[in-house]
């Protein structure tokens, strides 16, 4: 999966048996929005094709928004963008079943949310 992923922004790591994938947000999203840049979507094609091959994992996908906008605002968009990840990998193949979908807003942050370029990446 690394070899596959390599050069398209997204970062992964293996935590004991899980690996975690973190699709920063100025790789997939434009700012307050959950349409998937089109840009990304050749990435998505490679984890759909990793998930596939792997056909008895379950998959967490999980929204994230920067800290702008509050909860109000960003916890939809962060369910908005998840849902979004999640229907362009069933429509690649990958069974609804096997996934869970859900947004966590501006918590847990993958980068500071204090510069403009880590909120990007939130």
């Amino acid at each position: 999966m690394e070899a596959e992923l390599s050069g398209s922004g997204v970062g992964g790591a293996r935590q004991g048996d899980n690996l975690v994938l973190r699709m920063p947000s100025d790789v997939t999203f434009a700012t307050n929005q959950s349409s998937i840049d089109p840009r990304f979507l050749p990435v998505l094609d490679d984890v759909a094709r990793v998930l596939q091959e792997y056909d008895r994992s379950t998959i967490d996908i999980i929204g994230h928004t920067d800290s702008s906008g509050g909860d109000a605002i960003n916890q939809p968009l962060s369910e908005r963008r998840a849902s979004s990840v999640a229907s362009e990998l069933v429509r690649r193949g990958v069974l609804a079943e096997r996934l869970y979908v859900a947004g966590d807003s501006s918590r847990n942050p993958v980068a500071s949310n204090a510069t403009p370029e880590g909120k990007a990446q939130n």
